[in-house]
């Protein structure tokens, strides 16, 4: 049993990955009409100053389901962030869904991923914002929960996996 348990840690820890390079079918470099034929979206992506976003089909977690789209810094076609999210206490949002959906998904990101680097707690034009984040050589993933501080059951959660700017990493 004591030689047992240190390998079973040593397999669990050598499991988990030391980088990320996208998400699901999609890699940081890809562009936005290689992820339309990845994932068989025929509509085009909208465009606003900043990003260029396309969105994908949703995505069921468990018993979540989540909105996803993937992202390209204007004026590039390169995706370099996917989106997962989710709003609760809306009359459209899942009959279930809730602010332990945060708990759930953060639950399933450390059993793939391993502990989280950073957990940050703030409020902002009264919300609470919680967030967890992973940090890759390549990568960042970011959960966040925000519920409305004077209706807790209002609320949404994301998962946000970005590509870290390769210039920044040069430079640093």
């Amino acid at each position: 049993m004591r030689t047992l348990l240190p390998l079973l840690i040593a397999a669990a820890l050598s499991a988990q990955p030391t980088d990320i390079d996208g998400w699901g079918k999609i890699h940081w470099g890809m562009t936005l009409d290689q992820a339309r034929t990845a994932y068989s979206v025929t509509a085009a992506p909208a465009a606003n100053p900043y990003w260029t976003i396309l969105t994908l089909p949703a995505v069921t977690i468990g018993n979540l389901h989540l909105d996803a789209s993937a992202g390209a810094k204007q004026p590039s076609d390169r995706i370099t962030q996917v989106r997962l999210s989710m709003f609760f206490g809306l009359s459209d949002s899942a009959p279930l869904a809730g602010p332990q959906d945060f708990e759930t998904l953060r639950t399933l990101l450390i059993q793939k991923y391993g502990s989280h680097t950073r957990t940050a707690t703030s409020e902002s034009y009264g919300d609470v914002i919680q967030t967890v984040t992973w940090i890759f050589p390549h990568s960042t993933i970011t959960l966040t929960l925000l519920q409305k501080q004077s209706a807790p059951d209002i609320g949404s959660v994301e998962v946000v996996y970005s590509q870290t700017e390769p210039n920044a990493r040069d430079v640093l």
